[in-house]
């Protein structure tokens, strides 16, 4: 079943009336339900601006984006957050955690967000938590933990709202090769446990192990690679 569909979407970054930039241009593709697809391509590729339009943080400059067979290109500001609240998951580079937190706190946020009560956020975080295989280390400050584990902290806030689809951002981009291969082993385990769709941006050789398709960019531009 198909996911998710662009249409020669677009987005341009603009200076003023007359110049501007191409993030990325005429993008058309579709992901079906429980597939891994990677995006690889140099720095500046238009992979994380890709990420970033089918993850509704921002809105195309042209062309359109199903999702489910909703028009996510169309949807307003406060459309786009409960979209991104139900529907996806990210994962980034650099964690985005709270470091002086513990690790349940930093999975119960998303939770709060959505309307749960403290008492709920905390009792489904640690279910998440021992799935990421860290219930040792839930009380633990994220800055005391390694890079491999913060990740993981990082793959369970992920999967606090039971997205759809789970967006990472060059999630090994600063771990070690043997960290890269857990890290890319697990999001694996998650897609066939609960058949989340994994779109990754990455530059990592081993990506290709793990994904079923991989589509390079290059200037904002998409080539498809079986």
């Amino acid at each position: 079943m198909t996911l998710l569909k662009t249409q020669n979407l677009t987005k341009r970054y603009m200076y003023d009336k007359h110049s501007y930039e191409i993030g990325v241009e005429n993008i058309s593709i579709s992901i079906n339900e429980g597939e891994i697809v990677a995006i690889r391509g140099r720095s500046g590729s238009g992979k994380s601006t890709l990420l970033n339009l089918l993850g509704g943080i921002d809105k195309p400059s042209g062309g359109r984006y199903y999702f489910l067979d909703h028009e996510v290109s169309k949807m307003s500001s406060s459309q786009l957050s409960l979209f991104r609240l139900h529907h996806i998951g990210f994962i980034f580079q650099d964690f985005h955690l709270m470091r002086e937190r513990s690790v349940i706190d930093n999975v119960c946020l998303p939770l709060l967000y959505a309307g749960l009560t403290l008492e709920e956020a905390k009792e489904k975080a640690k279910v998440l938590v021992k799935a990421v295989n860290l219930s040792h280390y839930e009380d633990k400050m994220t800055k005391h933990l390694s890079g491999g584990q913060r990740q993981r902290v990082a793959v369970a806030r992920s999967l606090a709202n039971s997205p759809k689809m789970i967006l990472a951002d060059e999630p090994t981009g600063n771990l070690d090769e043997t960290n890269s291969h857990a890290v890319f082993s697990f999001l694996k385990e998650i897609n066939h446990l609960y058949n989340t769709t994994l779109v990754i941006a990455t530059h990592d050789n081993i990506s290709h192990h793990y994904a079923n398709r991989t589509i390079h960019m290059h200037d904002g531009h998409l080539q498809e690679k079986n």
